[in-house]
């Protein structure tokens, strides 16, 4: 039995699976950083846009090609700014915290 993907089975699992992951993203800043997140929020907001852009719900309009590859560009440059604030971010927690205990 071939369990591989097909490239629409991958899209479709992607599209399912990509708000999700990004809840989890949230909880998992939200639980690393508490109040720190407020640094990241802009971020946040606009990586939530760019994929209900990118994986509208039913009914909802779907991107150019085009567009999508450009959206997706983007929010890759997001995601590497999110990266380097987070792990700043991460660094500022764990120093309060040690100041605390």
């Amino acid at each position: 039995m071939d369990l591989s993907l097909s490239k629409t089975g991958r899209e479709r699992a992607s599209a399912d699976t990509t708000p999700a992951l990004l809840e989890r993203l949230e909880g998992l800043i939200d639980a690393e950083l508490g109040p720190l997140r407020v640094g990241v929020e802009p971020l946040l907001a606009e990586l939530r846009q760019g994929v209900a852009a990118l994986h509208p719900g039913p009914g909802g309009q779907q991107l150019s090609p085009q567009r999508q590859q450009e959206l997706r560009t983007r929010l890759d440059q997001v995601l590497d700014t999110l990266e380097d604030i987070l792990e700043a971010l991460q660094r500022a927690a764990r120093a309060r915290r040690q100041g605390e205990g």
